[in-house]
């Protein structure tokens, strides 16, 4: 379930079952709240007549299937997030109530549900890189003085890839020691 709200002019958006808080844009918030009633064809024409004056929004772009694919992906993890919740959730019940076998049951379905998400958010981050290097070279080809952009882009992607694993040692290695 995702909820969307307005708050001193961000558009925020939570879903509910994985927890977490997006801050789009106001094309993305309009784009949202029409997805689930409506055809793509209808959101892409509502899209335009809405702000089809802008430079940045075109059709093109909103009918990207690179996007519909990534909210396909997307979705696919959802589900081992939401059992992963449930699996949390028992866990906590089960320790407040005295429960060994609630406890050992939330315990389990935590830890192999967080490894299917951990496994998917992987694979996710796989095919994104893929597309995106694709599209890239489809740029380049097309406006060889693209070149330097995407060169940047790339080595941005390569820097965030570095501090992000460097959070991920730090957490589960560093902390963990730092603890004992």
């Amino acid at each position: 379930m995702v909820h969307q709200y307005q708050l001193n002019g961000y558009n925020i958006v939570l879903d509910t079952c994985s927890g977490s808080v997006h801050v789009v844009d106001d094309v993305a918030y309009d784009v949202i709240a029409m997805y689930q009633d409506h055809t793509a064809d209808q959101i892409v024409s509502a899209m335009m007549d809405k702000y089809g004056s802008r430079p940045d929004v075109t059709e093109e772009d909103l009918r990207q299937p690179y996007q519909r694919s990534l909210g396909r992906r997307t979705a696919v993890v959802m589900a081992p997030c939401c059992t992963m919740a449930l699996g949390a959730l028992a866990l906590s019940a089960g320790e407040a109530f005295g429960s060994a076998p609630l406890s050992t049951l939330g315990t389990v379905v935590l830890f192999a549900s967080g490894a299917v998400v951990l496994a998917l958010v992987v694979w996710l981050l796989a095919w994104s890189a893929r597309q995106t290097r694709r599209q890239q070279d489809e740029a380049v080809a097309n406006d060889p003085s693209k070149a330097e952009d995407v060169r940047l882009d790339r080595r941005a992607g390569i820097v965030l890839a570095v501090i992000v694993g460097g959070l991920i040692v730090i957490e589960l290695v560093v902390v963990p020691l730092l603890a004992r």
